[in-house]
């Protein structure tokens, strides 16, 4: 029997957590899986904390102030327990049975990643921009499809996330630097296709930012990649 924690971090999220957790734990109840639920409150300023207080199968993990998306799915990380890592966002964008969609694709695979539909109502034009540019660079240099960058929904190995989080940023950018990582060592990953519910809550990204975040993020993981490797010989 394979086992899963499920990493969900979350920032002034009140307005999603009740649905999404309901749904969460009505679903995990047929998983064929032992699982845990891990939700890192970063620094939520709105009745987040008071929420998941109602919630008492949940890991609570909190951040006395905002640190970040990346921190707290590092956080999320460092606590989990089991051989799996699933983290989901909270916005109430991923359905709980994607879960299991992702374990049945999972294999010999080191991580899954969910790719969404960008023809989706649901999905940001600024979105669709920065990662229809930033995925066909990364295409043509590591020639390998690259389908989506940045996708919060994944499901990974623990083994293989947890040497990296020295490299991995603590912003919103840390999805799109795992990407860059898994390529740079040649892990074992696919995508499988999802769809993204309606965003409960607004969206924590500014969209002015989103391309020029992106690249900085990206060309900082790959220096401290390489510092690492050179380090090591």
């Amino acid at each position: 029997m394979e086992e899963i924690s499920i990493i969900i971090p979350v920032f002034n999220e009140e307005e999603s957590l009740p649905s999404l957790l309901q749904e969460l734990h009505s679903f995990l109840q047929n998983l064929p899986y032992q699982w845990e639920v891990i939700v890192v409150d970063d620094g939520s300023t709105d009745n987040t904390s008071i929420i998941l207080n109602n919630y008492p199968w949940i890991k609570i993990v909190r951040h006395l102030s905002r640190q970040g998306y990346g921190s707290a799915v590092k956080d999320g990380i460092r606590t989990a327990k089991y051989e799996y890592i699933c983290f989901m966002d909270g916005d109430y964008a991923h359905s709980p049975d994607l879960i299991f969609q992702g374990l049945t694709r999972m294999g010999c695979l080191d991580i899954i990643i969910g790719a969404r539909d960008e023809k989706g109502e649901n999905f940001p034009l600024s979105q669709k921009l920065a990662r229809y540019l930033i995925s066909g660079i990364l295409t043509l240099v590591f020639r390998k499809k690259i389908k989506d960058i940045n996708s919060g929904f994944r499901i990974a190995k623990k083994e293989k996330l947890i040497q990296y989080l020295n490299i991995l940023p603590d912003g919103f950018s840390f999805s799109a630097s795992l990407t860059l990582l898994v390529l740079l060592e040649k892990l074992k990953f696919n995508y499988f296709p999802i769809k993204i519910n309606k965003r409960k809550g607004h969206s924590k990204l500014k969209t002015t930012t989103y391309i020029f975040q992106f690249v900085k993020c990206l060309y900082l993981t790959q220096f401290r990649w390489l510092r690492t490797k050179i380090a090591s010989l």
